[in-house]
């Protein structure tokens, strides 16, 4: 017989510039997965809602020589209300891991 193992993380994909709240409620951010940046693209995270909630992740941008190389980026952060998260100026795929 063979061991499967089971991720309990969830995985949310982004790739519009928008106000997302990937879940409600409590949990925990684990990570944030660019797979290719983009210049002039944000991403800004949130416990709560977007401008009034608690910064989990500040504004975090990109310049005009992006990394060729994924960006993983390791939080484990609690969040108490929501996680929102605020993507914009320009378009960009962005993986969020959570429970």
């Amino acid at each position: 017989m063979s061991t499967v193992e089971v991720s309990p993380w969830n995985v949310t994909t982004i790739t519009t510039q928008t106000t997302t709240v990937v879940k409600t409620g409590s949990g925990i951010l684990g990570k944030v997965l660019i797979p290719t940046a983009v210049a002039s693209a944000t991403i800004k995270i949130y416990d709560g809602p977007a401008a009034s909630g608690r910064v989990l992740l500040d504004t975090m941008a990109f310049t005009a020589s992006p990394p060729v190389v994924p960006t993983v980026l390791d939080l484990n952060l609690f969040f108490g209300i929501n996680l929102t998260v605020v993507t914009a100026g320009a378009t960009m795929s962005v993986g969020i891991a959570f429970i």
